[in-house]
């Protein structure tokens, strides 16, 4: 409407239909509209807090004042703003600038300026009539949502979190001062900003796990908080909205995007957080217990432990996030010492074993395959990786040689008819892997083993030698990158993943693992 009022602005015969019973000025039409009577300065739309300031500062005047000053631009990209403005307005102006395009390419098609009032005014008569308002009231919130999910299925779709905030800003607007309203629009936006761009129905999700021994799917969400706020009486929305902003500073930490105080319990979170993310169930509901430090690097070892060896055995998500939910609601009933030891002796019992793990080494999943071996080179060196750094696995017998007949020499044959182990089947194991800064470049990473070692000698095209981590080094040194060299490190780097994954390192931090030794060829 305001687009047309700009359009309508800028015309210096304002009528339309001259000299008949319908001639009306388009500009005073279409602004009055836009403002209340009987003075029509006062907005009759309200524009949400986030983008108010741009929507009547740069939407609402007219393009100029009566003393003839331009009204400031909303710009595609937001120029003149703050990154915070920038942010909060991203699909206003999306929406403002796509608009007046649209608009502009129709009224380009009309040959006269009188054909474009009429096509202005066939538009504003289509936004102001020709449409109809219906309403339905249903009995059952859940209904509610899945009829509004069916009705919205084209469009941009409402997830838990909008529904949510849209139910704990009325209930506070309808129970509490306009002072208290302001605070927990605040409060929300601090909430959702501390996970920055993660899912934040993800973490409503898994907050509900750690608050109800129920089932919660998805659509589900938005019901559980219903009830939760009904439950906690006449300042529910507010007493929730707090306990969810304390939960997402706690997630934050999980994600490794805060820092936990402690630093051992940090480096756990980020090791986890580079593979997982159904621990956090657990996690979550851990640091919302008053329980002290030792004690919580204790029972995240402990997760870490079963977290690992869960998703290396391949084994069912659904069922490891039904074991986390109901452990932490054992927890909460009884975090006394004896009660965190029964629960830690619970989640270690529930990892799957070694024998279980006994092939882990032929695994291909490179999250895996990381974080097996980051842990190790931890161990070896004694020092902390920064487990937020890139790091590259690399393949030390290349996927797709240049020269396959060399390879073929040193490793196995591209296909074997008896059924043993063929090329492809060694360069996938473990102990054809190796820890990198950087990806080498095409022409190094594919060729022979001497080549891959120093690198191609032009100062650029630099070689594994150059790699800065020690499980690389005790590669580099080797002549010859053979069959017997990969199976012989495979074996070493799943006895020692399995180590460092262990019972004896969850209960008491204190394990490590022996250096390669490469077997005589």
């Amino acid at each position: 409407l305001s687009l047309l009022r700009d359009e309508a602005f800028a015309f210096s015969d304002r009528m339309i239909y001259a000299g008949t019973p319908g001639e009306q000025n388009l500009y005073t039409k279409f602004r009055n509209i836009l403002f209340l009577p009987p003075m029509y300065q006062d907005s009759r739309f309200t524009a949400n807090y986030l983008v108010e300031s741009a929507f009547k500062e740069s939407v609402l005047p007219d393009p100029k004042n009566g003393a003839g000053a331009k009204r400031p631009q909303l710009s595609p990209g937001g120029r003149g703003m703050s990154l915070t403005e920038k942010k909060n307005t991203k699909e206003l102006r999306k929406a403002y600038v796509g608009l007046r395009t649209r608009l502009q390419e129709e009224l380009s098609k009309c040959k006269t300026e009188e054909d474009k009032k009429v096509f202005l005014d066939s538009v504003f008569r289509a936004l102001t009539s020709n449409f109809e308002i219906h309403t339905m009231v249903l009995a059952d919130v859940n209904d509610a949502y899945i009829l509004f999910e069916t009705l919205n299925n084209r469009g941009l779709r409402l997830n838990p979190a909008d529904l949510l905030k849209t139910l704990t800003l009325r209930q506070i607007r309808e129970s509490s001062t306009q002072k208290k309203f302001n605070e927990a629009l605040e409060l929300w936006d601090e909430t959702t900003e501390i996970l920055g761009d993660y899912d934040f129905s993800k973490f409503l999700r898994h907050y509900l796990l750690t608050q109800t021994t129920e089932k919660i799917q998805t659509n589900k969400i938005y019901r559980a908080f219903a009830t939760t706020i009904s439950a906690l009486g006449k300042n529910g929305a507010e007493v929730n909205l707090k306990r969810l902003n304390q939960a997402a500073s706690i997630y934050a930490e999980l994600l490794d995007i805060e820092t936990n105080s402690d630093a051992e319990l940090q480096r756990s979170f980020a090791r986890m957080d580079s593979y997982s993310d159904t621990h956090r169930v657990f996690l979550l509901g851990m640091m919302l217990l008053k329980i002290d430090a030792t004690s919580r690097r204790l029972l995240a070892r402990a997760i870490e432990v079963l977290s690992f060896r869960w998703i290396a055995a391949g084994q069912n998500a659904q069922e490891l996030e039904t074991f986390y939910q109901m452990t932490v609601h054992e927890l909460a009933n009884d975090h006394s010492k004896a009660g965190i030891d029964f629960v830690v002796k619970k989640i270690l019992d529930h990892a799957p074993s070694d024998a279980t793990l006994a092939n882990i080494h032929r695994k291909e999943s490179a999250v895996i395959q990381k974080y097996a071996l980051r842990r190790i080179e931890e161990s070896l060196t004694g020092k902390n990786l920064d487990w937020d750094a890139k790091v590259v696995v690399q393949y030390l017998a290349p996927q797709k040689p240049l020269d396959y007949s060399y390879w073929e020499d040193m490793v196995a044959p591209i296909e074997t008819p008896d059924g043993t182990d063929d090329y492809e089947d060694f360069v996938q194991m473990w102990g054809n892997l190796a820890l990198n800064d950087r990806s080498l470049l095409s022409a190094v990473e594919r060729e022979a083993w001497p080549t891959k070692l120093i690198g191609l000698g032009d100062g650029k095209s630099n070689g594994l030698s150059q790699s800065k981590f020690k499980l690389t080094q005790a590669v580099v040194k080797i002549p010859k990158w053979t069959n017997s060299q990969i199976l012989h490190r495979s074996d070493w780097l799943r006895d020692s993943i399995l180590e460092l994954t262990g019972k004896t390192w969850a209960m008491n931090s204190k394990t490590s693992v022996s250096a390669w030794v490469p077997p005589k060829n």
